[in-house]
Order: structure tokens, then C-alpha cells, then sequence
């Protein structure tokens, strides 16, 4: 098997290599199978499940996992050392900073349907309202699992959500642990 044969015909390996523009397959199972000299050519600092969907103006760093059963849509930037924990949905203009994380099952939401007034909701919202806000969780912060992330969140250094956790707008202060629906501030974290 060549390398290409590799690359762009096994289809059911565990993560693919993403690079913008070019998806390469990667398995671990049959690493190896690549010759040493082909290996300088892979970026293994990226492990992207192939169940995970990617859509729209998406940049990933290195050093990053994006789990199964991800769903990354709208301008995402995911810096370098992140992991990102199975069935999490991102949507919207969302920034990652590097070692910042999010575990499993989360929903952190950039952009979202105004749910005020008396228009129509979700896919036949043609020009209807529609809240959208950056979110940005700054380095070292980390959302635990199950948690929802409103439009209009910014994370400050170290900031801690505690599982299952409702973030609504607003800016919390660095190296502090919130928890609860809505969160309220709970301790200092370090």
C-alpha cells in the first residue's frame, strides 16, 4: 500500500490530520505502515476524529484532539494543546486559547435564534432574529461536561465551569471556579 493509497482510501481510521484544504486520513492502528520517511510529511499534532463534522472558517492549532461526535461550525479558532471531549458542538465565532479545554457533552453557542417576538424559529428564520456574540475562552480556562455556553461569554485566564453549568453572558474573572444554572462564583481556583 503507497502512501496516497493510504491517505485517501482507508476511510474508517480513528483521527484524521486536518489541514484546511487538504483532509488526510491518519489511523493509529497502521502508523505503522508509513514508511519513516513519509512520516516527516504527516502533522500528528492534530488528532480530528473523522466522526467529528467540521464546517465553515475553522483553524486548529497544534497539539489538539477533537473528540467523536463533535459538530465545529461558523469562524472557530482552536489554539495549540486543546482538547475538545466528545458530543461537543460549537457554533458561531468562538476562540480557543491555547490550553484552554472543554470536556465531553458541552454546547457552546456563539450564535443562536432570538427566541423574543413573534417570528419564526430556527431553519425557516429568513431574516428573523438571531443573537450572535463572540465567545472567548482565554488560556488555561476549561468547561466542564454538560455544560451551555451563551453568546457573549468571555472566559478570562484559568476560569473554571463546573459540570452541567449554564454560562450566560459576561465577562468571569481569571482563576476563578463558577458552577450552577446560571453559574454563580464559587472559589478561587488556585
Amino acid at each position: 500500500m503507497t502512501v496516497d493509497e493510504f491517505f485517501y482510501d482507508y476511510t474508517d481510521g480513528d483521527y484524521f490530520n486536518w489541514t484546511p484544504g487538504k483532509v488526510k486520513i491518519f489511523a493509529n492502528k497502521y502508523h505503522e505502515m508509513i514508511c519513516n520517511d513519509c512520516k516527516k510529511d504527516l502533522d500528528l499534532s492534530k488528532l480530528i476524529s473523522t466522526k467529528a463534522s467540521i464546517y465553515g472558517d475553522v483553524i486548529i492549532g497544534e497539539n489538539t484532539r477533537i473528540d467523536d461526535f463533535c459538530i465545529l461550525s461558523g469562524k472557530i479558532r482552536i489554539g495549540n494543546n486543546i482538547h475538545i471531549g466528545c458530543g461537543t458542538i460549537l457554533i458561531g465565532e468562538i476562540t480557543l486559547h491555547d490550553y484552554s479545554n472543554i470536556a465531553p457533552g458541552c454546547t457552546v453557542l456563539a450564535k443562536s435564534d432570538d427566541f423574543r417576538g413573534r417570528q419564526p424559529i430556527g431553519p425557516q428564520n429568513q431574516g428573523g432574529k438571531v443573537i450572535a456574540e463572540p465567545i472567548v475562552m482565554k488560556q488555561h480556562s476549561v468547561i466542564g461536561a454538560g455544560s451551555v455556553v451563551l453568546p457573549g461569554v468571555i472566559l478570562e485566564e484559568g476560569t473554571a465551569i463546573g459540570a452541567n453549568s449554564l454560562v450566560k453572558k459576561g465577562i468571569y474573572l481569571p482563576w476563578k471556579i463558577y458552577a450552577g444554572s446560571p453559574v454563580k462564583y464559587l472559589k478561587d481556583r488556585i
